[in-house]
């Protein structure tokens, strides 16, 4: 364990092998009923079932456990551990009225549904977009995550996740959720996509879709959808979501001439079709 400066706090200690995605993250993504149950990772144009993980010593303990505790915890606590499996947070959705229907799109309040905790969703969302920001990260595999780029953003986003100060107004975090039950169970990093009038990074997890967007001078129109900056901290519910998250797999996994990731496919179609 070395001993080194803490990447959020700032003061010297031993540092935790701190991860990119929650370690936690890792294991709801395994898949038991699989003959090799690893996530399926990118490494050097190479799709591998792998136990790597983007991993560091980038943490102090007490800010390991602050991450946990503000919302990493809660997060995975809330989402599927499994593919068919309950899904606490759009159970908790699904049982309030929406705020407003657009087609295969739902808006809710967030902050009037009693079992979700908007705070640690928020919180979750924006430390592991910081993380990109504040950290070259590199796997076992030595494949490089995309980095992030907070801008002047990233030292007022570090003193939010550190307690001492809010998020800055022109910092937008939209949540989006998966309408089925069945979500896909996937981790995707941090990627940008950038907009005309604001920079723009997503990532994915386990039916949740966390967008983060910032700007100097960001329209308002952005703080109103916004998970934290909203009066009623809206979250989404939409079809969308899953479409995006599949078609990324879809340009990264099932164009792919790879045997092996090939069979894996068959080998969880053919699970899925049994009664």
């Amino acid at each position: 364990m070395p001993i080194g400066v803490c990447m959020l706090c700032l003061h010297t200690k031993d540092l935790q092998n701190s991860h990119y995605m929650p370690k936690g993250a890792f294991k709801i993504n395994r898949a038991p009923a699989l003959k090799n149950a690893n996530p399926v990772v990118l490494s050097d144009e190479q799709l591998l079932q792998s136990t790597a993980q983007l991993s560091d010593y980038l943490l102090c303990s007490d800010c390991e456990q602050r991450f946990s505790r503000n919302g990493e915890a809660w997060v995975l606590n809330n989402v599927p551990r499994n593919y068919g499996e309950k899904f606490p947070i759009l159970d908790a959705l699904n049982a309030e009225v929406p705020l407003l229907v657009d087609g295969e799109t739902k808006l809710y309040a967030g902050a009037k549904v009693k079992s979700l905790d908007m705070e640690k969703v928020v919180y979750f969302a924006v430390s592991v977009f910081w993380r990109g920001a504040a950290h070259q990260w590199i796997s076992s595999l030595r494949s490089e995550a995309p980095r992030i780029h907070l801008c002047a953003y990233e030292e007022p986003i570090r003193q939010f996740l550190l307690g001492t100060s809010p998020l800055p107004d022109d910092v937008v975090i939209c949540v989006l959720v998966c309408p089925n039950g069945s979500v896909l169970n996937a981790a995707l990093m941090p990627w940008d996509n950038p907009l005309p009038e604001c920079a723009r990074y997503c990532f994915y997890l386990s039916g949740l879709y966390f967008v983060l967007h910032f700007a100097y001078k960001l329209p308002q129109s952005y703080r109103t959808m916004c998970a934290h900056h909203s009066p009623d901290k809206i979250i989404w519910v939409s079809a969308e979501v899953e479409n995006v998250v599949r078609q990324i797999l879809r340009d990264h996994v099932i164009s792919r001439d790879d045997s092996r990731v090939q069979k894996m496919l068959q080998e969880i179609a053919k699970i899925r079709s049994k009664p």
